[in-house]
């Protein structure tokens, strides 16, 4: 007697099960390594879910990553010796011959990692943490440039702006406050770096570390971080 043509196709899908378990468990896997400072990020993945261009495409928006590689808080007095950017470092301060030079260097940057950011290819999965990450760089952003151009003017009204729905007036005040009376520019100039934290602190943003999770579930990916020894 013939077989029934339903007990063909059962046995052909579980032959073809079988194939793909076996393909599936065989196929490679790669590790990533890539160095942020004095920690290494490791990401091990199946190239058959996800190619080695896109992890090292997106690790930079892992929460271990993302705030050294793509400079969210990118700060005024930023200067790496060595870098043909870069003029000389010298006090890192508004004492610096150089300081407003380097400083629009810095603001430069972090205009591009806001646009490479906007341009960036993702998966779904990653909508939440480019959005924050976008949000996060862009108030960033902001705060530096307003401070970088009071320094230019001395213009207190400037550090009064609002920016979206936040009122640096009302939430800074005592530091505003401190800073109408300030005899000397030195003291102007440290007291409007505590006005770019007042405003940071004014505006916690957690990174949404499940929708990392997400993702690194969805494309079969692991992550490690190894910090190294410096003693």
């Amino acid at each position: 007697m013939l077989p029934k043509s339903s007990d063909v196709w059962r046995s052909i899908f579980i032959l073809l099960a079988g194939v793909v378990a076996s393909a599936w468990g065989q196929s490679p896997t790669r590790t990533l390594s890539i160095k942020y400072g004095e920690a290494e990020q490791k990401l091990t993945f199946n190239p058959n879910l996800i190619s080695e261009g896109e992890v090292r495409r997106f690790a930079q928006l892992s929460p271990n990553a993302s705030e050294y590689s793509l400079n969210l808080s990118p700060t005024l007095e930023l200067c790496v010796a060595g870098k043909p950017e870069y003029l000389e470092c010298g006090t890192r301060n508004l004492h610096a011959k150089n300081f407003y030079h380097n400083a629009e260097i810095n603001m430069k940057k972090g205009s591009v990692a806001l646009r490479n950011l906007a341009d960036l290819q993702h998966p779904r999965e990653l909508d939440p943490i480019v959005e924050y990450l976008s949000s996060s760089l862009s108030f960033a952003l902001w705060r530096e440039q307003t401070r970088l151009e009071f320094y230019k003017s001395w213009n207190l009204n400037l550090l009064r702006r609002d920016h979206e729905d936040l009122k640096p007036n009302a939430l800074c005040s005592t530091v505003i406050q401190a800073i109408s009376i300030a005899s000397t520019e030195d003291e102007k100039y440290r007291l409007a770096r505590e006005w770019s934290t007042c405003l940071f602190r004014a505006r916690p943003q957690p990174y949404p570390e499940a929708a990392w999770r997400r993702f690194l579930k969805t494309y079969g990916i692991t992550e490690l971080v190894e910090e190294e020894d410096t003693d």
